[in-house]
């Protein structure tokens, strides 16, 4: 985004930096630092309201997409049970199939795979 910023303003504007704490972080992290910086009651209950999908029948929770997946199992990894969050079952969705063999080709960094997996192997998926 601050590529993009910096292409389109002026020559004489200052140049356009964009910094997030959060960058360097996995999502289960991004959600237990939440957790341990609010309320905990007060922390989920704003998860679980999240939106991860773009799907404007549900609210933004389908339990039928990659976004939703992700959502599920970085919740799950940070022990959040959250599979009934979604309007389908998580646990469900055609995609896990896929996901396994990515990270079976080493597609994804070693702890987000470290994550999936065990979160799989929880549900015996």
């Amino acid at each position: 985004m601050g590529h993009a910023m910096n292409f389109i303003k002026k020559e004489e504007e200052p140049k356009i930096s964009i910094n997030s704490p959060f960058w360097k972080m996995t999502k289960s992290e991004i959600i237990k630092w939440f957790i341990d910086s609010f309320n905990p009651p007060y922390a989920i209950n704003m998860l679980k309201k999240s939106v991860s999908c773009y799907d404007d029948k549900t609210m933004g929770s389908c339990g039928r997409c990659p976004a939703c997946f992700r959502k599920w199992i970085a919740l799950e990894a940070t022990g959040i049970k959250s599979y009934n969050w979604f309007e389908k079952d998580i646990r469900k969705w055609k995609g896990i199939k896929e996901y396994k063999q990515r990270i079976n080709k080493g597609l994804y960094d070693i702890q987000r795979s470290k994550e999936t997996l065990e979160v799989l192997e929880k549900y015996n998926l």
